[in-house]
């Protein structure tokens, strides 16, 4: 059937699709760690502690 065709190119899609976002969002959230880190370490040494 057409239709059954159509689901499944469509399904096809999908899947691929939500591959692609799950590996950016992948890549996003490495990213988002890294830019945490740097501004974790700036940010140390911009307002060194001080000891009491």
């Amino acid at each position: 059937m057409a239709s059954a065709r159509v689901s499944r190119r469509v399904a096809g899609r999908l899947h691929r699709a939500a591959s692609g976002l799950a590996a950016v969002t992948s890549e996003v959230d490495a990213y988002a760690g890294l830019l945490e880190e740097k501004a974790d370490a700036l940010h140390a040494k911009t307002h060194p502690h001080k000891s009491p």
